[in-house]
């Protein structure tokens, strides 16, 4: 009716496709922001792999020296009670294994009395996180940065191995199991330890937007903001810093076992990682999509070409 009352096909339209360019806009702004990330993340990863080299087991020193690293072992629970811990805690097996050190299990409340008092800079961000597993990311950096030591996950095991072999380091770091990067489930480090410092001062710097949250924990405050930090601080104080990376499964299991809970995870962290632990299977199912929807896009393409030549064939 309206082409009969003297309208055109691009007049009625046009609504559509301003729409259409305006929603192509912001895709494309928030395309750049995720690749800009990924860039960075990437970059980290690199930088890891340079220092794969550099820095393993072998560089470990014994205690004839001052000891650097206190006899500590921070572990993080929503009481100082375990017992409610989805599976059993590994509290009973760091006791018996290191008698000698002291745990110490932090309550929810102790750190955030503890961070509101001495880190009054990390306290804002801290409150401003969305997921409990950020808070739980930097309370480690913290009760350890405060008082040196030993951090381990509930779910991190005691092994054969004797951390005290690294008591003289500053800094002692696992590999993370797909050998891409460090974790930070367990780590060692003396009190005011200076990259942890970096750390606490970059917790800004990091807390950007991601879509996909499992991304955004890992980058603001997980394993690959501890990368990411590690980077930048090497780039700068390479000399500076006696670390030790756990390299190689063998040499991890030795010391350390995680048994990864993953109880955080959320739909994108569960599909991202069944991608990654089956991701053979899922290639032959994603071959035939992608060549379906390969074919869909073509025929896409030629239905809107013919509908666009179809009011010049009409005028003809």
């Amino acid at each position: 009716k309206k082409w009969q009352e003297g309208w055109s096909p691009t007049q009625v339209s046009r609504p559509f496709s301003l729409c259409l360019k305006t929603s192509a806009v912001i895709l494309v702004l928030i395309l750049c922001w995720h690749l800009f990330w990924a860039y960075q993340i990437y970059g980290t990863i690199k930088v890891h792999r340079h220092w794969k080299h550099r820095f393993n087991v072998s560089d470990s020193v014994n205690c004839t020296l001052e000891r650097k690293i206190p006899n500590l072992i921070h572990q993080i629970w929503r009481t100082n009670d375990t017992s409610d811990y989805p599976t059993t805690a590994s509290t009973s097996e760091w006791k018996e294994k290191y008698p000698g050190h002291t745990l110490k299990i932090w309550s929810e409340n102790e750190i955030r009395d503890l961070i509101e008092k001495h880190y009054p800079h990390v306290w804002p961000i801290y409150m401003n996180y969305p997921y409990n597993i950020q808070r739980a990311d930097v309370a480690r950096y913290v009760v350890v940065h405060y008082a040196g030591g030993i951090y381990a996950d509930l779910d991190a095991l005691p092994k054969e191995g004797n951390l005290d072999d690294f008591c003289d380091a500053q800094f002692v770091l696992p590999e993370t199991s797909d050998q891409n990067g460090i974790s930070n489930y367990f780590f060692m480090a003396e009190k005011n330890s200076d990259l942890l410092n970096v750390a606490l001062n970059s917790l800004s710097r990091n807390n950007q937007w991601l879509i996909l949250p499992y991304v955004r924990v890992l980058w603001s405050t997980g394993p690959l903001f501890l990368n990411s930090v590690l980077k930048r601080y090497m780039l700068k104080n390479e000399n500076d810093l006696d670390l030790v990376i756990l390299y190689e499964p063998n040499v991890r299991s030795k010391y350390v076992r995680h048994m990864a809970g993953r109880s955080w995870f959320k739909w994108d962290a569960k599909l991202l990682n069944k991608l990654g632990d089956d991701h053979e299977k899922i290639l032959t199912v994603i071959m035939p999509v992608q060549q379906l929807i390969a074919i869909f896009i073509v025929c896409g393409l030629f239905v809107k070409y013919v509908f666009r030549r179809l009011p010049r064939l009409s005028r003809t």
